[in-house]
């Protein structure tokens, strides 16, 4: 947010390569977020083994995200004009890899655990508020979502060229906490979406 607006301060326009470079960043740690999320949100209703295997997936982020940038975390890659330097020799591959490998691990998390009587018995209906509440609380992201407001910064206010990316806004209307983490698990799937797009679709430059 600092540098989208010094830039649209200054009147910097920044090349393609560098928007889509921006959102394949931000989209890896959206996944890394919802990972997060995803199996401690498993791990305190109940369950343990999820968190360990999310965060080996984690792992596998930061390693794309170091062979990029240099750094595992809160890499500070993206500059006023564009970025630190362009992506390495081989990061093609890196991300190939990933994305081959974390739709079905992200199915796992669903089949073992997000599907079970006992994670719906200790969430649905949990937690639940209306969009009414939602929209005086100031909710924001998945939480807003899961009242059934079709609200996403990226839709209602492109940036960095994520209006020229395909990806769907899930909907969700119960506003409770199992609405909340299946919201997080199809976002996840978005993201990947916009990942595979661009691994396809990099520009040159």
């Amino acid at each position: 947010p600092y540098i989208l607006a010094v830039e649209k301060l200054a009147g910097i326009e920044v090349p393609d390569r560098v928007k889509v470079i921006r959102v394949m960043l931000s989209e890896l740690f959206r996944i890394n977020s919802h990972l997060l999320y995803i199996s401690t949100y498993i791990q305190d209703v109940g369950a343990m083994t999820p968190v360990f295997f999310a965060f080996s997936d984690r792992a596998r982020i930061y390693d794309i995200v170091e062979a990029i940038t240099g750094f595992r975390m809160h890499p500070a890659w993206f500059r006023i004009g564009g970025v630190a330097h362009d992506l390495p020799k081989g990061w093609e591959g890196l991300l190939r890899e990933f994305l081959n490998w974390m739709p079905k691990r992200q199915e796992s998390y669903v089949k073992a655990a997000l599907k079970k009587t006992m994670l719906k018995g200790r969430t649905i209906g949990v937690a639940q508020y209306s969009a009414e509440e939602a929209l005086a609380w100031g909710v924001t992201g998945a939480g807003l979502r899961a009242t059934g407001i079709d609200f996403d910064i990226r839709k209602a206010r492109p940036y960095s060229g994520y209006e020229n990316f395909e990806f769907e806004v899930p909907i969700s209307y119960n506003g409770d906490s199992y609405d909340r983490v299946m919201l997080k698990v199809e976002e996840l799937r978005q993201s990947l979406r916009i990942l595979q797009q661009c691994l396809d679709n990099m520009p040159e430059g």
